[in-house]
């Protein structure tokens, strides 16, 4: 990793650093503007204190600490510096060329998915279905206008056709470089439009070629689902998130509160004065403080349960400090967690509830809202980056959890504990069944 993409949290650590950081003076020049003080930088100049502080923050962590730039590998231990391997990025199909969606045949194939027979599908999922089938259609048949009205016959032939499925497949992975979920995606939508001609009423003479269109399709799947499988086990194997700088220990996380705590209590004295003007970027940090609290002290949970989280619910909280899945208006729709809240906890919701909520001028119930007064979405990355500047590691939401499971369950609870934690998650952790084996193998 390039030192001038270590932030200050990183270099606090490092030997020889300073043992307290160095106060940035920034200081506006004759038009108004800000420079980074660095004077090697050639970065752009800034119209705020915030902008360059943020600059210097990420690009120039180094400066806090040293009076000239070091040489990363002689101060930073090797494990805070492990080069992180490039990331892979999913494929972007948008631009892969289609028929029209006006034509009559997506609009009845669309119509047949949202019915019981054609498997009861919401209306943005038949939608995304039948614009991968228009995708291989239009593969099928690329001398044609994308106007063209697709005759059955042709679809037939196209959706019956193993040589252009083997083709598409082909297609999908060497040009647009679609993985092997995306093209079981492919293939699952193709399958349905089969079914579909097949319940409209076929030639006789199509039923064997359908025939063995439909066995190409289960193979295809069948083969891609074990090498998605195989994937899984590296990609998501612990030793593989902490080379890509992924993975915390508990003890880690558990440090992210403590690290920003004071600047949440000196916020929270400020805003008790009425009088006092709390910069946005202060309010928009305490709903990130809290957002955190909820996940590092109350539960490792799904982002949705906190996103439904309402000011009544956390007012009304019992003795126990409980709050009941059964109490949120969405749990006929979702599923919830029940939440168990501390004393300590408590206190700091209610203070934010109190004097920072109020400035930002909610128009919803929900207690955790944006600069807007409206509910917060996205929390997941906003837990990663408190998390990040806290302890220079990517953990998201998701991969919290995968945390929790795997490192508790494997030196701390029984089996039918591991059990229970697992089914509490809400959804499958891949992470923790990969480390599971690994273990086990190596006992074996």
């Amino acid at each position: 990793m390039p030192s001038k993409l270590l932030p200050k949290p990183l270099w606090k650590n490092a030997i020889g650093a300073a043992s307290k950081p160095k106060r940035l003076k920034l200081v506006q020049d004759n038009e108004g503007y800000y420079h980074c003080p660095v004077e090697t930088c050639d970065g752009n100049i800034y119209k705020t204190k915030r902008g360059c502080r943020k600059h210097v923050f990420q690009r120039h962590g180094w400066y806090y600490y040293f009076e000239e730039k070091p040489k990363v590998e002689e101060v930073l231990p090797e494990k805070v510096v492990k080069k992180r391997m490039q990331r892979t990025y999913k494929s972007n199909t948008k631009n892969i060329p289609m028929f029209l969606k006006d034509c009559l045949l997506h609009k009845t194939f669309k119509r047949w998915l949202l019915s019981p027979g054609g498997g009861s599908k919401g209306d943005a999922q038949a939608e995304q279905i039948g614009c991968r089938v228009l995708k291989y259609l239009k593969f099928c048949c690329p001398d044609s206008e994308s106007e063209w009205e697709i005759p059955t016959g042709v679809v037939d032939y196209c959706v019956g056709s193993v040589t252009l499925l083997s083709d598409f497949v082909e297609y999908l992975k060497e040009k647009w470089e679609v993985g092997y979920a995306g093209i079981i995606d492919y293939m699952n939508a193709i399958a349905h439009v089969l079914d579909f001609r097949r319940s409209s009423g076929l030639n006789p003479n199509h039923v064997q070629i359908f025939l063995a269109a439909e066995i190409y399709l289960q193979r295809v799947q069948k083969c891609l689902t074990k090498k998605m499988k195989a994937q899984w086990n590296v990609l998501l194997s612990v030793e593989h998130l902490t080379q890509i700088n992924c993975w915390a220990s508990l003890e880690e996380l558990q440090a992210v509160i403590p690290y920003h705590g004071d600047r949440f209590a000196q916020i929270l004295i400020n805003s008790s004065s009425t009088h006092t003007v709390i910069p946005a970027h202060d309010l928009s940090f305490c709903t990130a403080y809290v957002i955190a609290i909820l996940f590092l002290m109350v539960k490792g949970t799904r982002p949705m349960t906190f996103t439904f989280l309402t000011v009544s619910m956390v007012k009304s909280v019992d003795q126990h400090g409980i709050i009941d899945q059964t109490t949120f208006k969405t749990y006929a729709k979702y599923g919830f967690d029940t939440l168990i809240f501390s004393p300590n906890v408590l206190h700091m919701l209610n203070g934010y509830i109190t004097c920072i909520r109020p400035r930002l001028n909610p128009i919803c119930d929900y207690l955790l809202i944006s600069r807007n007064g409206t509910q917060l979405t996205r929390i997941s990355d906003i837990f990663g980056r408190l998390v990040f500047q806290a302890i220079g590691k990517y953990i998201h939401a998701t991969r919290y959890r995968q945390i929790i499971e795997t490192e508790s369950a494997v030196e701390k609870l029984t089996v039918g504990e591991q059990n229970a934690l697992s089914e509490d998650q809400k959804h499958t952790s891949f992470v923790a069944k990969v480390h599971y084996k690994e273990l086990q193998s190596r006992l074996v």
